[in-house]
């Protein structure tokens, strides 16, 4: 995890304006980065992890986030296993799948569960933000 990725020990877990934290697994970095750096912009508290261990130790010691915007292929461990761990003891956290594959394509490999939002990457800022308050309403 890099010092970018850390959330901010300091600080409290307040609502946002828009009323969300986000947790953002993804083992892509500059994407992490572009993404959190989007939701904070507009209002949501992010903290993010590379792997499915790394978001693990982050909702351990942050608490769950509202959502989770969970990239389908990852090192170790795939995103939608990890998700159902997750919500195995979160069972209110939103899940909101990424991958560069499309929702039919990752369906057909088992790799998205369809009760769950997709948002196909690369997408832009307000597909982002349409589908993160989507999922969240």
């Amino acid at each position: 995890m890099t010092a970018s990725d850390a959330p901010d020990h300091g600080a409290e877990r307040p609502a946002s304006s828009t009323g969300g934290v986000v947790l953002v697994v993804d083992d892509d970095r500059a994407l992490r980065r572009s993404i959190r750096r989007s939701l904070e912009l507009h209002g949501y508290k992010v903290y993010s992890a590379a792997n499915a261990h790394e978001a693990r130790q982050q909702v351990e010691f942050v608490g769950p986030p509202d959502i989770v915007l969970m990239d389908l292929v990852l090192p170790g461990m795939e995103g939608r296993e990890a998700a159902n761990l997750l919500l195995a003891h979160h069972p209110d956290v939103k899940i909101l799948y990424m991958s560069g594959y499309t929702s039919q394509e990752s369906m057909r490999m088992g790799l998205l569960n369809p009760a769950q939002g997709f948002l196909r990457k690369p997408f832009d800022v307000p597909e982002l933000l349409e589908a993160v308050e989507k999922a969240l309403a």
